[in-house]
């Protein structure tokens, strides 16, 4: 569960609010993302096949795109925060 401030009420005073769940999020998004592939794969090739197999194929490779840039992305924080606490030590 996430929470994030609410300063729509109450003059400014912040309040809590549940934000939307990420698994209801991304189980929204998976239609948009398929139905937007396949438009795109079907105008380029005029082919319902084409547009079929990219509609599926793309969003996994995607997924397999998203789980190396995460790791790389872990993997440069990780190195910053190394660099700013040797450098704090000194």
């Amino acid at each position: 569960m996430h929470l994030v401030p609410d300063m729509s009420k109450n003059a400014g005073v912040a309040e809590c609010r549940m934000a939307e769940p990420p698994l209801l999020k991304t189980a929204t998004f998976a239609p948009v993302h398929f139905g937007a592939a396949f438009t795109v794969a079907y105008l380029l090739s005029g082919s319902v096949a084409v547009g079929g197999a990219v509609a599926l194929i793309e969003p996994l490779c995607n997924t397999l795109a998203f789980y190396v840039h995460e790791r790389a992305w872990a993997r440069a924080g990780r190195r910053r925060a190394a660099r700013r606490a040797a450098a704090a030590v000194r």
